[in-house]
């Protein structure tokens, strides 16, 4: 065997390529020869133990086949052996650790290529020296999903075309990061059209995503769907709505995420992370004492303010600033500092807001002050809670 180890799974319906689904091989792996020792490659792929080797002999074979377990698939000849298993799954596999092989087609860490309706279902793609660490060629109705594809050194999920021939395939639920390039859809003289993809988490990718031409591709599923979650996005989602328009938060980022000039996700995704909610709930005089001064009709004070988090989220870095007063009352310095205020607990500002009451004026009851509230949550994203209540609603 070459000492660089290959790894690539192929559905080859046109042309023939060698097969190798996996990962390294022990060295007391057994091989399991079709059709010698088993008539289909599904039977084989049942038969053998987990690392095990599938030899598969120059022939064409047409099968659909579900591969569920870390083995090595590989055919006799690249140019003899066809295999057409459309229709097809290749489930909770992993891939790793596989160099340049240049003697061979072993460019690619998983290859669906040339078939139609078959799937990439909860498999680890990582650490290989690769072109492509999971690769969708010219595929119809194909499935990339609930994979997770890390530490790669050129693309992570790719799908390339061939004269229009790779449509309506889903690129969804995976976790793609830390790879030279997250998402790649088509390629110079292989473009790939009309392929959805959504819910992703693409993340500290050198480059996040990237597409080849004006094809008509989906970056997101709609909403209230929603599109992917990218790391490089600024964090805000203070509005909702399809045109993220409407007040309220919604778990879609209000901005969209730019692929190219032709290209976006409309409704990226949030990271989920439980958040806190905040409440202003008392006040009490600071320095310099005692707090006060009155000069009629003018009543000068100096407060510190005492916020609760009622939510489930730890909140960090908190401060607040006065966003609206009654009419008889100036702000001379509405900023305060708060530090952590964890979830279910509450804290006084470390320093003191400055305002000024106008006691000639009337002073309805209902009247309060209100604060935008900053933070960061527990992922990392900051935050601003405008216009929370001086005391809870009634």
């Amino acid at each position: 065997m070459n000492s660089k180890k290959r790894a690539m799974m192929v559905c080859a319906g046109i042309f023939v390529i060698i097969l190798a689904l996996t990962i390294s091989v022990n060295a007391g792996a057994n091989t399991i020869i079709v059709p010698d020792d088993y008539p289909t490659i599904q039977q084989a792929v049942n038969a053998v133990d987990p690392y095990d080797t599938v030899y598969v002999r120059s022939g064409t074979y047409h099968e659909h086949v579900t591969i569920g377990k870390p083995l090595t698939l590989q055919g006799e000849d690249k140019n003899t052996t066809i295999i057409n298993i459309s229709n097809s799954i290749v489930r909770n596999c992993k891939v790793f650790g596989n160099g340049w092989d240049t003697s061979s087609a072993a460019r690619f860490g998983i290859d669906i290529a040339w078939c139609n309706n078959s799937s990439i279902v909860d498999c680890d793609v990582y650490s290989n020296d690769v072109h492509h660490a999971i690769i969708l060629n010219v595929t119809t109705n194909c499935t990339i999903e609930g994979c997770h594809v890390w530490d790669n050194t050129l693309d992570g999920i790719r799908a390339d075309g061939y004269q229009g021939q790779n449509n309506n395939n889903t690129i969804r639920d995976n976790v793609v990061e830390r790879n030279n390039c997250g998402i790649q859809i088509g390629s110079y003289n292989w473009p790939a059209s009309n392929n959805l993809i959504y819910h992703n988490y693409v993340i500290d990718n050198s480059v996040q995503a990237g597409i080849w031409g004006n094809t008509n591709n989906l970056w997101d599923n709609g909403y209230p769907s929603g599109g992917n979650y990218w790391s490089d996005l600024p964090y805000k989602d203070l509005k909702s709505g399809p045109n993220q328009d409407q007040p309220g938060s919604d778990g879609i980022n209000d901005a969209p995420y730019l692929i190219n000039s032709t290209s976006k996700d409309r409704y990226p995704l949030v990271k989920n992370c439980p958040q806190p909610d905040m409440l202003a709930i008392e006040y009490r005089y600071g320095a310099p004492k005692p707090g006060w001064s009155l000069k009629p009709p003018f009543f000068t004070s100096w407060m510190q303010v005492r916020i609760e988090n009622l939510g489930d989220g730890d909140a960090f870095n908190v401060s607040a600033k006065i966003s609206d007063v009654p009419a008889y009352v100036q702000v001379i310095d509405g900023n305060v500092s708060l530090g952590d205020i964890s979830a279910g607990s509450s804290a006084w500002s470390g320093d003191t807001f400055k305002i000024k009451v106008d006691m000639s004026k009337p002073q309805p009851p209902d009247d309060m002050i209100y604060w935008d509230v900053e933070y960061d949550d527990s992922c990392g994203n900051h935050h601003t809670i405008e216009d929370v209540p001086q005391f809870p609603a009634k």
